[in-house]
């Protein structure tokens, strides 16, 4: 995604730009590859709030791929994450006139959501709906930038496989060798494949499913929210074409520390998990089978920061990559910072947040919560590895 955005900048620019990639934005395996992805507002970081906020209002303005559906977050109970909501909110409420509405117990939740009648919260449980938040249609936009960037005529798309960027050019996997006044190394959980990214990111999966709702179901939660819990999952409005609900699993995660990304079936574990979140909320749809799951993998930092620098051992390859959990949300914007920082203009703030850091120091965050790990690092493998727990 990074690097189809920067491409839409560098053109605006009149800049000739050659976009190497095995697949057609966006590739399959990626998490980018799907019908939505959630757009919020809360950050307890300044930067990204104020990010945000330009963000939303190019998706507003230039975009009709946003749907602002509104967000229904269970407040989590692990620490760290209750902090970081409520430091979050009181952060947005700074910049923007969000309208929170907070609510106590299943009930009042059923009241204000009809269609949450028959959730199973206890009475203490407590819940924040943001209005403003939203979806957006990742991989129908991701194709409309495509577009945009092709009808400049100042861009073209190679298919191939990239194996190693220097400042020599790009050496591809079909013997070819690419060659430019400067390089951009942006494949998401594949980065470190090319580039050694001095063990600063992480490949991780994330399990998403579906379940097939009847006419009948669509026209009762087609006007949903978005219900999102960090330690239960999550699920988005149906998609009106398929009337598939998609929901997130949050039980367990894949990792990845080689070189390839592959898909990995889903396990018993995860679609445990999917029911358990559906009969929390919507009982009725619980018993639904879990339908067309998929392994999506991004790219993690432990920071949550994204990575946009030049590489400190080359004159003229960059980088940008990191915590692309959350990137999505700044599609209209993120390419002209990255455009910035290969020009030299990046403003000083920015560029101090997304360095390359010493992967020796711990950047955690506190409000990662653990999670099962599966472990896909050795490709020879097919079975689920034993656990660990691993903070994600």
């Amino acid at each position: 995604m990074f690097g189809l955005l920067t491409a839409y900048s560098l053109t605006k620019q009149n800049h000739q730009v050659t976009i190497i990639d095995t697949h057609r934005p966006p590739p399959p395996l990626s998490a980018a590859n799907d019908y939505n992805k959630i757009i919020r507002a809360e950050y307890n970081d300044e930067i990204y709030v104020k990010l945000f906020l330009e963000a939303i209002d190019a998706w507003r303005n230039e975009f009709s791929l946003v749907y602002e559906c509104g967000r229904i977050s269970v407040v989590p109970k692990h620490a760290g994450q209750l902090q970081f909501e409520k430091s979050s909110i009181e952060m947005v409420r700074r910049f923007s006139k969000n309208n929170y509405e907070h609510l106590i117990g299943g009930k009042q939740l059923s009241q204000r959501f009809l269609w949450l009648e028959n959730n199973s919260f206890g009475e203490e449980v407590e819940f924040t709906y943001s209005p403003e938040s939203g979806l957006g249609r990742s991989s129908e936009s991701l194709q409309l930038m495509l577009e945009k960037v092709l009808a400049t005529g100042y861009a073209k798309l190679i298919n191939d496989e990239i194996l190693l960027v220097t400042d020599d050019g790009a050496r591809a996997k079909s013997g070819k060798a690419y060659t430019g006044e400067k390089y951009l190394v942006c494949c998401g959980a594949n980065t470190g494949s090319i580039i050694d990214l001095n063990h600063q990111t992480s490949s991780s999966g994330m399990f998403v499913a579906h379940i097939q709702l009847s006419v009948q179901e669509y026209q009762k939660y087609y006007n949903m929210p978005i219900v999102f819990s960090s330690e239960l999952g999550y699920f988005f409005p149906p998609d009106p074409l398929t009337k598939k609900l998609k929901i997130a699993a949050v039980a367990e995660q894949c990792v990845n520390y080689g070189t390839s990304r592959k898909s990995f079936p889903i396990t018993q574990t995860t679609i445990s998990s999917i029911h358990s979140c559906l009969e929390k909320s919507i009982p009725e749809l619980a018993k639904h089978p879990v339908i067309d799951p998929k392994l999506c993998w991004f790219s993690d930092l432990a920071g949550s920061d994204f990575l946009i620098d030049q590489v400190p051992t080359s004159e003229r390859v960059f980088v940008a990559t990191g915590d692309l959990g959350h990137a999505y949300k700044f599609l209209p914007t993120i390419g002209k910072y990255i455009y910035q920082r290969m020009v030299g203009t990046l403003d000083q703030g920015l560029r101090k947040k997304w360095r390359w850091k010493d992967a020796k120091k711990d950047h955690t965050v506190n409000w990662r919560v653990e999670r099962g790990v599966i472990d896909l690092t050795d490709e020879s493998e097919a079975t689920e590895r034993k656990y660990s727990r691993h903070k994600l």
